[in-house]
This record gives C-alpha cells, structure tokens and sequence, in this order.
C-alpha cells in the first residue's frame, strides 16, 4: 500500500468514534479511514452501475417497444 499524508477535517464526534472502533479492532484510524474511503468508492460505482443498466434498459424498451406489445398479447 502507497499511503499519503493529507490533511482534510471531521467531525469530533465521528473522530472519537473511529479511534474507539480501532482500538477495538486492534488497528490504526488510518486503515479504519482507507476501508471507510474505500467502500464509498464502491457505493459510488455500484451506483453508476445500476443508472448504466437503467439507462441501457430504458433504450432497449424504446428500440423494441413494439417488439414487447406484440409479445405481451
């Protein structure tokens, strides 16, 4: 892993809370904030994902909408 120092600021409270879950854990905040980044990353690409399927379902509705009628009776 390539770490880089960066400075950025978080609220006290959720700082508390993630120094407790890595004492907990037996880990460093930086691991517990790289796995928090890291799944916001994901929740984001999953997300554009599923608008891609969308977005691609939607045109194929379209192309074929008289397709799925005739199907439909």
């Amino acid at each position: 892993m390539n770490l880089v120092k960066f400075s950025t600021q978080a609220d006290k409270e959720v700082l508390d809370k993630i120094s407790n879950l890595a004492v907990m854990e037996g880990k460093h905040k930086q691991s517990l904030i790289n796995e928090a980044f890291l799944d916001l990353i994901q929740k984001y690409d999953n997300k554009n994902h599923i608008n891609n399927i969308k977005e691609e379902s939607k045109k194929i509705r379209q192309k074929f909408s008289g397709t799925f009628k005739e199907l439909a009776k």
